[in-house]
């Protein structure tokens, strides 16, 4: 039934502007929440604790991974999770929203020294370097560069296939104009308020060539050849607080101290490992036996949350995390390219009803999302899903909506004017809960309007997989986001993307997520991506669902862990500063 994805290769999508975000932490609920009750009030600071040096801490993923790489489209949440310890980050959004500065690599935070063409400079820190000995430097910039570029001169883009096109491509020259300080420079038209978050660093350049991969920098397929080893090679770098020592790709990592970390706070931990289970209750099983030590899973069920609240011996919290989650349509699919069977298909599906069988039983103040780009708890919030009646559950509106548009029903089964019966499938994952009852409903609506809806599973693992080949005619996953907004537009839309999975393409909707990345001004380009979320909306293809309440459990004992929604990498985004309670400590 779905239609494989043909991708492009010139992916033309600019860079991200920085939200008004407000602070988001701990429930306050009794039901939700234990041992994180200050998260509330002080998010960056709640769990707060002197540290004692040494001993291990085992820390689960509930998702798996196949990449080491930040920058290829194989990459997924539990990749970055694994490689966020040695990974060289510009610098982090705290869970108060404030973004603080990488103070291992820079001396300073970066400077915007030109707008026409737009100029960024970065300032090194002296003595930043790769955990080998090796500095970071200008090759590294124009590595990363290179490999986000979706310029087949640059990069053969059948290797480097890079997630997103929000970057690379508006790079004109990247040059180094004193020892240790870097300027971008971007091609001209290119603006983003964002231009200070960007993620100018990603694999290290020296390695590359080590590997054997020595004509990177002129040789496309070299440099291409060159990612995909990064791709399937554990890192034998770091630009973090700890280093890999040991790991299986998909399975387990294992990290000790970096003593090359020139990070402000440093790493206390002997030893951290990172280990996948297959779903939460598997998780918290370990926990009770002390086997695991906390963990964030990207899901969980109701049934986890009873498990947590008879347990003792560790802080757990359900809180709104960095994650919504949404239903996408194929509309290559034969059926799904009829505008108004989609809105249709949209109008039926009831949100309300989704979310009562499954995130409010854990979590009963979770919303419904009416905006693509913007949580609800951000100032550029605007719903404009509600008045479409999209995700109403509103059967005899849809019922309307096919009939104007000629569609008949015979025994039940709903049929296209030219005379076909429509049938869709829609994919999930094998494990969750709450994934298999959306579906269910899902089915079940679509049944009242006559659409026979076949549920088709694949392995978690295998996501990126399904979306990348566009292998579903329907499908419900979330997307994992930032505190930034102004590229999501163009990697969730533009008709070149890798990441637009449902094969959208729409000219009007292309200038319209262009136009984000052509303003500094950050109210401006909010506007414009409001704009672009209204035109969404109108086409009928992606129906957002709600802000995903997330979890953290943590052992009592684990000090300076808590959760961060304005982070991807969640609970990892301060992993330096953790640390067993030193109870001895004044």
């Amino acid at each position: 039934m779905f239609v494989k994805k043909n991708f492009a290769t010139g992916v033309v999508i600019a860079a991200s502007t920085a939200l008004m975000l407000t602070a988001c932490g701990g429930s306050g609920d009794d039901n939700r929440s234990q041992g994180f009750d200050d998260c509330q009030d002080f998010p960056a600071e709640c769990n707060s604790g002197p540290r004692r040096d040494g001993e291990e801490v085992v820390w689960a993923l509930d998702a798996s991974w196949n990449s080491w790489s930040e920058v290829h489209s194989s990459f997924g949440a539990a990749a970055g999770d694994v490689i966020s310890p040695v990974f060289p980050r510009t610098g982090t959004f705290h869970p108060d929203g404030e973004w603080v500065l990488n103070s291992a690599l820079f001396e300073k935070e970066p400077e915007l020294i030109n707008e026409d063409p737009m100029e960024v400079e970065y300032f090194l820190k002296e003595g930043a370097n790769w955990g080998d000995g090796n500095p970071i430097g200008l090759d590294d910039f124009i590595y990363n560069w290179y490999a986000w570029s979706g310029d087949p001169d640059m990069c053969d883009q059948d290797l480097c296939s890079p997630r997103s096109g929000a970057w690379g491509p508006n790079v004109e020259q990247i040059s180094e104009t004193d020892e240790g300080t870097i300027v971008v420079r971007y091609v001209d038209g290119y603006l983003t308020p964002e231009w200070k978050f960007a993620a100018v660093l990603t694999n290290p350049a020296h390695l590359a060539e080590q590997y054997g991969f020595e004509d990177w920098k002129t040789d496309p397929t070299v440099m291409g050849e060159s990612l995909v080893n990064f791709v399937n090679t554990v890192p034998e770098y770091s630009a973090g607080p700890y280093k890999i020592v040991d790991a299986e790709m998909g399975d387990y990592v294992r990290f000790e101290i970096n003593q090359d970390y020139l990070g402000d706070t440093q790493p206390v931990l002997s030893n951290i490992r990172m280990e996948y289970f297959a779903d939460t209750s598997a998780i918290i099983t370990e926990m009770r036996q002390g086997t695991v030590h906390g963990a964030t899973p990207g899901r969980h069920d109701p049934d986890d949350i009873s498990a947590l609240r008879s347990s003792s011996g560790f802080r757990y919290n359900v809180a709104p995390g960095p994650g919504w989650s949404h239903i996408d349509l194929n509309m290559n699919n034969q059926f799904l390219q009829d505008k108004q069977l989609r809105r249709a298909v949209l109008v039926a599906f009831d949100i309300e009803q989704v979310l009562d069988r499954t995130v409010r039983l854990s979590h009963d103040q979770v919303e419904v999302r009416g905006n693509h780009i913007f949580p609800t708890r951000t100032d550029y919030y605007v719903d404009y899903v509600t008045s479409t009646g999209q995700g109403s559950g509103d059967v005899f509106f849809a019922s309307e909506i096919l009939e104007d548009a000629d569609y008949y029903w015979e025994q039940g089964k709903l049929f296209t004017p030219d005379g076909e019966q429509v049938t869709l499938e829609y994919r999930l994952p094998t494990e969750g809960i709450n994934s298999q009852v959306q579906a269910e409903l899902f089915q079940s609506v679509l049944g009242e309007i006559g659409i026979e809806v076949t549920l088709v599973t694949y392995e978690p693992s295998d996501l990126t997989e399904v979306l990348m080949g566009a292998q579903f005619d329907v499908i419900g996953f979330q997307w994992i986001s930032s505190p930034t907004f102004a590229s999501a537009p163009s990697q969730f839309w533009h008709s070149t993307s890798n990441s637009n999975f449902g094969n959208l393409e729409n000219e009007n909707i292309d200038e319209l997520v262009q136009s984000v990345l052509q303003t500094t001004d950050m109210d401006e380009a909010a506007a414009r991506a409001n704009a672009a979320v209204e035109a969404v909306v109108e086409e009928a293809y992606v129906l957002p669902i709600t802000d995903n309440p997330v979890l953290v459990m943590v052992h009592e004992d684990l000090v300076n862990v808590r959760d961060n929604w304005a982070s991807q990498q969640r609970g990892l985004y301060n992993i330096e500063e953790w640390g067993w309670l030193d109870e001895g400590s004044a």
